[in-house]
């Protein structure tokens, strides 16, 4: 199984969107997906319109097995939910003896029931993404073409370098995915040009769609709501992708 960290210190990037529609598109093309929610605020799970009994706080705190609350969503993809529990996960893990690898360990628990695991991060750089980054073998950002998310990927990456250093020697940083494109903009022409020159990567571009919100408010990946929309075929794509990490 691989491990995906989506992950960048800042909100609004559409990094949950894109989790749950990448993952949807990788369990249509027959893998076999777990996305996990590690946001306190359990937008993704939300978006799976899933009923939590045990989230991944649980699993922090040693109270249930990664195993023990899984569930399967509509989409196709199994999925570790998160839930406001998880702003005491960030409090009790401090404490504890090997904090940075608790994801880690708990992952490979399950390493042989899936193929790609996703995990949907906070925007913040506290226990539970470090827990993301240790636990990864690559990590991809979202970030909207501007300037103030530029700045947050600048120092984001940073912390990989740290984290690469002192815990996890194999991750990998793959590149960046935008969100909230617009072509005809000079400012995110600009952005793109700038993140280029820089030597990063992009992944892939999503447009700014009413459609993709619209799914989201109906539970649904994009790829059921409106197949036809040109930003699924650049989910396909990103999945396509990423099924080649393997």
């Amino acid at each position: 199984m691989i491990k995906i960290a989506i992950a960048i210190q800042k909100g609004g990037s559409g990094k949950t969107t894109t989790v749950y529609n990448v993952a949807a598109e990788l369990a249509a093309a027959g893998k076999r997906v777990l996305a996990l929610d590690l946001d306190a605020q359990a937008t993704l799970t939300n978006y799976a319109n899933v009923s939590v009994n045990n989230s991944m706080a649980a699993v922090f705190d040693g109270r249930r097995t990664l195993q023990e609350i899984i569930t399967t969503t509509d989409s196709g993809f199994d999925l570790a939910p998160g839930s406001i529990d998880l702003t005491m996960s960030e409090l009790t893990l401090t404490a504890r003896i090997g904090r940075e690898n608790v994801l880690k360990k708990a992952l490979q628990s399950i390493d042989t029931l899936y193929d790609i695991a996703i995990i949907d991060t906070p925007p913040a750089l506290g226990l539970l993404t470090i827990n993301s980054l240790a636990a990864a073998d690559y990590v991809l950002s979202t970030l909207q073409p501007q300037a103030a998310d530029i700045w947050s990927l600048q120092l984001f990456l940073q912390t990989i370098a740290q984290v690469k250093d002192e815990i996890n020697p194999g991750l990998k940083f793959v590149g960046v995915i935008l969100t909230f494109y617009d072509g005809r903009l000079k400012l995110h022409q600009q952005a793109i040009n700038e993140i280029s020159a820089a030597g990063i990567r992009i992944i892939g571009t999503i447009a700014r769609s009413v459609r993709i919100a619209e799914a989201a408010g109906e539970y649904k990946a994009l790829r059921d709501y409106d197949p036809r929309n040109p930003q699924n075929e650049a989910y396909q794509r990103i999945a396509k992708e990423v099924s080649l990490w393997q």
